[in-house]
């Protein structure tokens, strides 16, 4: 099992302004919980799954973030 902090997150919240200050900017994320991560390093490609989990998981697209490795 591997986990990380996603850290710094920045969500797109475009004509959701209400939403600001709302939403997490740090989020511990169980990579076995993200079904097509695709190996132990984080990649362009496994940036952008873990992106899209976290749009899954808040229902706002994520712009950019970055990760701290816990396990």
């Amino acid at each position: 099992m591997k986990t990380i902090k996603c850290i710094d997150i920045e969500w797109d919240l475009e004509g959701a302004e209400d939403m600001i200050g709302k939403l997490p900017e740090e989020v511990v994320v169980d990579l076995d919980d993200v079904d097509e991560f695709l190996d132990d390093d984080i990649t362009e490609d496994n940036s952008s799954i873990i992106a899209d989990y976290l749009e899954d998981q808040f229902g706002f697209s994520v712009i950019t973030f970055d990760y701290q490795t816990l396990q």
